[in-house]
């Protein structure tokens, strides 16, 4: 989970890159905005809890990865989460492979 580290999740991104060797894989499962959220629910301790508050764009989140080098594979896709975990939230459940 991505969305959990600091404010700079590119720095994350980075790391995970410098220290897998050549041809190997990273897999990340996490949570990514569909739409806006606004500041209250982006600073919500709740919402912060649901790893709801850390999340990102979806778009902009597979362009941080893609930018370190790492080829994307979005393994899955759930939509549902928003439905049952954040009330209705545009959010997305997102399951990536990141091969360096």
């Amino acid at each position: 989970m991505i969305n959990l580290t600091p404010p700079d999740k590119q720095q994350a991104f980075n790391e995970a890159y410098r220290v897998l060797k050549s041809n190997r894989k990273m897999y990340v499962s996490d949570i990514v905005r569909l739409g806006k959220l606004n500041e209250e629910q982006l600073n919500n301790d709740e919402m912060l809890c649901r790893c709801v508050g850390g999340a990102v764009q979806k778009e902009d989140y597979l362009n941080m990865i893609k930018q370190v080098g790492f080829k994307v594979n979005i393994v899955s896709e759930d939509r549902d989460i928003s439905k049952i975990q954040c009330n209705g939230l545009a959010l997305e459940s997102i399951k990536i492979e990141a091969t360096k």
